[in-house]
């Protein structure tokens, strides 16, 4: 994997859902390229997004841990961005994922790999280049490492 590039969300939970597979989408208001990309979770709680976000996240995942347990300020995986869809195409409302469709554009998650261990960094907005030592340390953790792959979004 040469992942050069990041982004940043906002809340561990929402994190760590999206390198697990339990977060398959995610809204944005510009296009991210489809290929893979290290996922970094900034140092706000998902509360900071809307409370809305929280009530996705409790239906998607009831059982998540708290984010307080959880890495914040640090890369926590990679996702692989498979295409782009308008919510309206997005998917059924009756399927799971559906609570995430929110948009103005949908990223398809087909693949995602969670860190054994987090890497700090700092975050940006937009895609941000990931510095030169921290892609060497996610380059040696990736050797051996299981992909989570689509579940059929």
């Amino acid at each position: 994997h040469l992942v050069t590039h990041a982004l940043t969300v906002q809340g561990p939970q929402q994190g760590m859902a999206m390198v697990t597979g339990r977060k398959q989408i995610e809204n944005r208001g510009w296009r991210i390229p489809k290929g893979w990309y290290a996922l970094h979770v900034g140092s706000q709680p998902l509360s900071a997004i809307g409370q809305e976000w929280c009530q996705r996240l409790k239906q998607a995942w009831p059982d998540a841990p708290p984010e307080r347990s959880l890495p914040s300020s640090k890369i926590v995986g990679l996702i692989h961005v498979s295409e782009q869809r308008m919510p309206s195409e997005c998917l059924p409302a009756e399927h799971p994922q559906a609570v995430w469709a929110v948009g103005p554009i949908c990223h398809v998650i087909d693949q995602a790999v969670e860190l054994a261990r987090p890497i700090q960094h700092s975050g940006s907005k937009g895609l941000w280049e990931i510095s030169e030592t921290a892609r060497q340390r996610l380059v040696r953790q990736l050797s051996g490492i299981e992909i989570q792959r689509d579940r059929k979004s």
